[in-house]
């Protein structure tokens, strides 16, 4: 991961540095070795299954062996048994109680493979086979005092003995074939099981490989022109484009990105022309700061114009006031005059018209120095717009 803040990448595992395709493989082949070591211990499943199987057949072909040695023995004592009831020839009755010797090695040769269940069977037969060679022997006695008599033992009880043992032992000897025939074919499907186990494993492999490969080449491609067009952004290219097609989180992502270099094309191309409109709108500016400089300078000439002019007005004023006085002083001296005038009756029409004729000058007077007062009056109301405007214009130029 990295740190934003610092600048540092902080260890995300050991996987961290590893590429995509590194991962998925890796990935792969964890799936593949557990795959092939399933397959390896089916392998050796079957394997034993059919071994054991084997060893089953193995064990079961000396067990109907003796089996059959046992049969044939027990049947040619009963041919010998009639041959003896027939002919009366002693000779066939021994060879008959003879066979007992043979039935009995059938049954040892028997026991030597047989499984505890097979013993118990084979226990049964013997003691079936020795009831009916204790009846023969108990016969053949008396076939040599009573002959009829011992021929009906033969086709009665004795019949019924040698039929019984007959009967199970044709069944034991079926089912050990039967069994051994199963046996067989378990352990040729074994065999084939084993061959279709290999052959599974071996086309999986080669799958996963494949479909590795093409996944990692169908992830790490995209992510290459990812990379490409990032790395051109971040020198400053935004005329590249990823060119990915498809569906998927990697299609997705280009997609994003091609639309991401293309607004910020549109942004720089609009930050383009603003910078030309601002380029043009500050040589406007400029311009205008250099009217205004000169308007500036403009009012402050006006204002050191009009400066100078309520100066002159400001001595104006004081000749105004000094002629304030002097009328002050003249009118005081008209009314002393007056009252030198009450006192002086004779002199007093003549005093008069002086006066009224000094009246009509000093009205005359009033009348100017009237004016003049309204136009000082109007001048300072000019200088006074003049020096406001001079300071508005100095403080925008400013």
């Amino acid at each position: 991961m990295d740190d934003a803040a610092t600048g540092t990448t902080r260890p995300g595992g050991p996987l961290a540095n590893r590429g995509v395709g590194s991962r998925v493989l890796l990935a792969t082949a964890l799936v593949a070795l557990t795959t092939v070591a399933v397959g390896v211990l089916a392998l050796w499943v079957v394997r034993d299954l059919g071994q054991h199987r084997h060893d089953e057949v193995g064990r079961a072909v000396p067990y109907i062996a003796g089996l059959q040695d046992v049969a044939l023995a027990a049947k040619a004592a009963a041919n010998d048994e009639r041959g003896f009831l027939l002919t009366r020839d002693a000779e066939f009755a021994d060879e008959a109680l003879g066979r007992r010797d043979a039935v009995a090695q059938g049954l040892a040769a028997a026991r030597e493979v047989a499984t505890p269940a097979e013993q118990r069977t084979l226990d049964a037969l013997e003691q079936q086979l020795d009831a009916w060679f204790g009846a023969l022997s108990q016969e053949v006695e008396l076939a040599g005092t009573d002959h009829a008599a011992a021929v009906e033992v033969s086709f009665g009880a004795n019949r019924d003995l040698r039929k019984a043992y007959e009967v199970a032992l044709a069944e034991e000897t079926d089912r050990a074939g039967a069994a051994l025939a199963a046996g067989q074919d378990f352990v040729s499907t074994a065999r084939r099981g084993e061959v279709l186990i290999v052959a599974i494993l071996l086309a999986g492999l080669v799958l996963a490989v494949g479909a590795a490969l093409l996944i990692t080449r169908g992830i790490t491609r995209p992510l290459r022109a990812l990379t490409g067009v990032l790395d051109r952004v971040a020198d400053g290219d935004l005329t590249a484009a990823t060119g990915v097609v498809g569906g998927g989180e990697v299609g997705a992502m280009a997609r994003a990105l091609d639309r991401t270099t293309s607004h910020l094309r549109d942004v720089v191309r609009d930050v383009v022309a603003s910078a030309g409109t601002l380029a043009t709108s500050s040589a406007e500016l400029t311009s205008l700061a250099g009217g205004m400089a000169d308007d500036a300078r403009l009012a402050a000439a006006q204002a050191q114009t009009a400066s100078a002019a309520t100066e002159e007005i400001s001595a104006s004023m004081g000749t105004v006031a000094a002629a304030g006085d002097e009328m002050s002083a003249a009118i005081r001296e008209i009314a002393a005059s007056t009252a030198d005038a009450g006192a002086v009756s004779g002199t007093a029409v003549a005093s008069a018209r002086a006066a009224d004729e000094t009246v009509r000058r000093l009205g005359a007077s009033s009348r100017e120095i009237g004016d003049v007062v309204g136009l000082i009056t109007s001048i300072a109301e000019q200088t006074n717009l003049l020096a406001l405007n001079a300071t508005i214009e100095a403080a925008r130029a400013g």
